[in-house]
């Protein structure tokens, strides 16, 4: 039980600790905000929005390429997925003659 208490103890230490950082960046983001004038924080405001749709498209262009690239794989120059292993088409004859 005492291994069991200790990592729940440091678990929540953990989360404490990173409450406390993420409240003190906050803070600082904050007063970093109160420093600027109104027409600066606009003008970021309408920086970051154009940064994030720049993401957005960037990331939408990966995804149709990874997208692409998956559908349009040059199977022929590709390993084969059979050397070494047994013709499965010999024992048809087998199967099918009576």
């Amino acid at each position: 039980m005492g291994l069991i208490q200790n990592f729940i103890r440091s678990m929540k230490e953990k989360k404490e600790k990173l409450n406390d950082i993420s409240t003190d960046e906050k803070i600082h983001e904050k007063l970093e905000q109160r420093k600027l004038s109104a027409n600066e924080r606009e003008l970021n405001g309408h920086l970051e929005e154009r940064r994030q749709e720049a993401i957005k498209r960037a990331l939408i262009k990966i995804r149709k390429q990874k997208s692409n690239e998956f559908w349009h794989k040059d199977v022929i120059s590709q390993k084969d997925l059979f050397t070494n292993k047994k013709n499965i088409f010999k024992n048809q004859k087998k199967l099918f003659s009576k």
